[in-house]
This record gives structure tokens, C-alpha cells and sequence, in this order.
């Protein structure tokens, strides 16, 4: 099949998209990646696994609005209608919620078949993301990202679509309650693929740099629902228990990551935490290994509720022993598994207890480690869910070889 991927920001990076390209394309598809040009990328571009496809978002003050209001962006409409009559398009894959009713309107006038593939609860994000301090910024939050506004568009638009994707059980327990028919819904999760790391070079100078402490890691962005604030504050409860601890968050940047800053310098453990700005991909293996643990201390909110970050299975494959807060599927996996601990989420006391109890049993961090490790290479690894992709593709090759025989 000729599979057009919609992507509602610049390509790359994105781990989840690049992924579901890889096995599709080992399958035998061929694909095509709509995104955004918000550099000086080239406007079309050959990708290993596709031909990218890239236009400049239209910034203007009334186009935005507009596109919040209706949610429906007029460009993404026209670029992909221009693809179609370039390329034969057989199915439409578009990548997370904002982006499906504009795909939706082309879809539906060629008769294309359309793949919503929601990588989070989006109508619960928009709630807790960063915006800006002046009242205009706060009146425009709740008006346009409303979280009653978004679950109606969301349904609205799922029923639609020709297929779904979330990434844990937990996401498709709250589609279904649209009274979508859980046919329709599929599970491919944030798993990673066995020896991708080995593709990295250890960097010896970060090897160095922390080689005479007890690594804590966290690596990702650091936004208010990541638990930062837990993590931070769940030190000061060991920075005397633990003489030699050394919290590394890794990927802070932007307006929180300066208030998580503001928290360090409050809190007097400037020797003992450490943000670190955002990192080519090609150095988290390093972070990962250097790590006594690895952290997700998610707090909870319902977003955090239904979704999985790829780092907890990129730690595991690593064999590191994890620490997450008890959000449901992380909770779920790691006690599926036995590869780490759960502490209650937003309780950094109960977070400090399960680190200091990890620090002191180095043959518990061990066996946890290899406990992830083994899940990661087997139950949670990326060969099963590609599997999953991979089937929901057969599905629309079936259905579009039936009517056709039915035409002829």
C-alpha cells in the first residue's frame, strides 16, 4: 500500500514515527510523510523509509485562531490534497489527534481510508500544558483548550475513522467508552526494538564526569505532569543519607525547567541535582548507562493515566532497574514484569524510600534490571507491536481487494 503519514511538527526527530515507518516499509509499503517546515529543511526530502513532504505553517494571527476554533487546519488540507493528486495514496495515518479532521475532509472526498494514531489523551494534555502568563494567553486556554471542547471533537472525529491507535490498554479503555466499536482500536505501544542502543558509542567523557556517584536519572522533558518536581524534592530527603547521590535530569529546557531550577536553589541541592539540556539521541545511552536507576516519576493527572513514555522500555533494555510513580500503566507494566519499584505518585517521601532501599541492595537493582531487560527482548518489545501495525494494514489491503472484486 501507498501509506501518506500526517505529522503535525517538524520531522525528524520523532521516535514513534520513525519506527511504525521502519516496520512498514520492512513490510513491504511504501511511504509517504507529511510535516511541518519550521527551519531550513528542504521542502522534499528522501528518507530511508519514505519521501517527506514539508510546508510552513501558516503563523498568521486569524489562521491560528481559526484553526483552534473549528480544528481544522486549512494548509494541512490543501498539502495533503496536493500529495494525493502527486501520489496514489491508499490510506491516510495520520499522527495524533489535532491533525485528524483536517485529514478526515481529504480523506472523505477521495475515499481514502484514515488511521488516527493518538500517541497521548490529548483532551487531558491541553490541560496541563505551559501557557503563557498574560490574561489574554489565560482567557484564549480556556476558551480553546477546554477540555469538554477537545473530548467532543475527539469524538466526534474517532467515530470517522476507519481505525485507532493508542498505546496502552488503559487509552483504549477511555475510547471505547465513545461507543466506539473496539474493533476498531489497536494497541502499539512505546516499545523499543532489542540492540537499538547498540547502535551508539559510549561517551567517555560523560563517563567520567559521574563515575564517583550514585546516578538517579531521569531523561526527558521536564514538564510539570513529568514529576520533576517530585524527583527534585524527594533528594532533599537523601542528600545526607546518600552522600555521593546525583540526580541528572536530562532534556530540561524551557519555562519549567527554569522553575525547576528556582526549586534547586531553594531546596540548597545544587550539589546534588543536575539539569541538563536537551541531548542528540546519540548520547542517552550514555546517560542510560551510567545510571544506578532510572526514573519515571510521573505525576498523576489523567493524562499521565493513560499513556507510556518510550524511556521506561529504553531503560529496561538497558537493564537498569526503574523507579515509576504509580499511574496506571506504569504501574501495570513494571509490576507485570518485575522490573523496578512503584512509589505513590506526587509523594516524594514514599519516592525517597524506594530509592534509598534500591541503594542499599545493589543485588535487587540487579535482578530488576534483568527482569526489564527480558521483558523488554520479549513480551514488551517493538517486533510485537509492529506485528499489531503491521496487521491493521492487512486489514485495509483485504477490505480494498473485496471491493474492489465487488466493483469488477
Amino acid at each position: 500500500m501507498n501509506i501518506l503519514m500526517v505529522l503535525c511538527q517538524r520531522f525528524p526527530p520523532d521516535i514513534r514515527v520513525e519506527k511504525e515507518a521502519r516496520a512498514l516499509h520492512k513490510n513491504g509499503h511504501t511511504l509517504y510523510l507529511l510535516a511541518t517546515n519550521e527551519g531550513r529543511d528542504k521542502k522534499y526530502a528522501d528518507n530511508t523509509f519514505f519521501k517527506i513532504f514539508r510546508y510552513h505553517p501558516n503563523l498568521e494571527y486569524l489562521q491560528q485562531k481559526k484553526k483552534q476554533i473549528l480544528f481544522i487546519d486549512d494548509q494541512v488540507v490543501r498539502e495533503i490534497s496536493k500529495i494525493i493528486t502527486k501520489v496514489k495514496v491508499d490510506a491516510i495515518h495520520v499522527h495524533d489527534l489535532p491533525m485528524v479532521r483536517s485529514a478526515l475532509k481529504v480523506a472523505q472526498k477521495y475515499n481514502i481510508p484514515i488511521i488516527a494514531d493518538l500517541h497521548e489523551n490529548m483532551p487531558a494534555a491541553m490541560q496541563i500544558y505551559e501557557h503563557g502568563d498574560s490574561w489574554i494567553d489565560t482567557v484564549s486556554h480556556y476558551l480553546f483548550d477546554n477540555y469538554l471542547r477537545w473530548r467532543l471533537y475527539e469524538k466526534e472525529v474517532l467515530k470517522k475513522v476507519d481505525h485507532i491507535i493508542v498505546v496502552v490498554p488503559e487509552a483504549a479503555e477511555r475510547i471505547i467508552k465513545y461507543g466506539i466499536d473496539k474493533s476498531k482500536i489497536h494497541i502499539v505501544s512505546n516499545t523499543e526494538e532489542t540492540g537499538y542502543f547498540n547502535n551508539f558509542v559510549l561517551d567517555e567523557s560523560i563517563i567520567n564526569a559521574y563515575k564517583e556517584y550514585f546516578v538517579v536519572s531521569y531523561i526527558g522533558g521536564v514538564d510539570k505532569h513529568r514529576g520533576a518536581d517530585t524527583a527534585i524534592k524527594a533528594i532533599s530527603y537523601l542528600k545526607y543519607r546518600i552522600p555521593n547521590i546525583k540526580l541528572l535530569l536530562v532534556g530540561g529546557k524551557g519555562p519549567y525547567a527554569m522553575k525547576m531550577k528556582k526549586l534547586i536553589n531553594d531546596l540548597k541541592l545544587n550539589q546534588q541535582v543536575e539539569i541538563i539540556s536537551w541531548q542528540p539521541f546519540n548520547k542517552v545511552s550514555t546517560y542510560n548507562y551510567i545510571s544506578d536507576i532510572c526514573l519515571v516519576p510521573h505525576n498523576l493527572y489523567e493524562h499521565t493515566d493513560t499513556t507510556v513514555p518510550h524511556k521506561l522500555f529504553q531503560y529496561m533494555l538497558m537493564k537498569k532497574p526503574v523507579i515509576v510513580s504509580s499511574c496506571r500503566p506504569l504501574k501495570r507494566i513494571v509490576n507485570d514484569t518485575q522490573s523496578g519499584l512503584v512509589f505513590k505518585a506526587n509523594d516524594e517521601k514514599d519516592l525517597a524510600r524506594k530509592i534509598y532501599r534500591l541503594y542499599t541492595c545493589s543485588e535487587l537493582r540487579s535482578i530488576l534490571g534483568h527482569n526489564g531487560y527480558n521483558a523488554a527482548k520479549n513480551e514488551y518489545n517493538w517486533s510485537n507491536d509492529a506485528k499489531r501495525l503491521i496487521n491493521i494494514y492487512n486489514k485495509l489491503e483485504k477490505a480494498n481487494d473485496r471491493a474492489q472484486g465487488v466493483r469488477s
